[in-house]
């Protein structure tokens, strides 16, 4: 009984203790009700399965304005351009978690020259605005933006 006890509040403590969203205190604005309903609408495994995102602000070139790359095994980090309005970025995050729920399952794998999208191989140099998974990114940010 003793060791069901233990096991049951260990379970509960990793559950409790899983973040999936860990923003710096500067970018924490972002995160709004809308970040909320995309993460529970995206990330519906148990919170232990969940990956974590960092969030912060991060120089990046001109014409970026947010950029996700996984750090480890169910790690993300979501840079955003300290230059982009107020007024998009919570679009900008949006857009960003899909790319961490994309990464997390595997439909996006990213490659050393390449992009794996449904398991159609496409080149970095494609195209941006004829790349599926950021045409994706943006329908499903368009629909929980507010």
């Amino acid at each position: 009984m003793k060791h069901l006890i233990l096991t049951l509040l260990l379970l509960l403590a990793i559950n409790t203790k899983s973040q999936i969203l860990i923003p710096q205190d500067r970018v924490s604005h972002t995160i709004t009700s809308a970040t909320y309903d995309l993460q529970r609408e995206l990330f519906t495994e148990p919170s232990f399965m969940q990956p974590v995102v960092y969030i912060d602000y991060c120089p990046l070139f001109p014409g970026i304005l947010g950029l996700t790359r996984g750090i480890g095994i169910g790690v993300y980090m979501i840079d955003l351009s300290p230059i982009c309005p107020d007024s998009e970025l919570e679009r900008v995050l949006l857009h960003e978690l899909v790319h961490v729920w994309q990464l997390h399952t595997g439909i996006l794998i990213s490659n050393e020259d390449s992009f794996t999208y449904k398991s159609i191989e496409y080149l970095h140099k494609f195209p941006y605005a004829l790349r599926p998974w950021e045409i994706e990114a943006d329908k499903i940010a368009d629909r929980f933006c507010k």
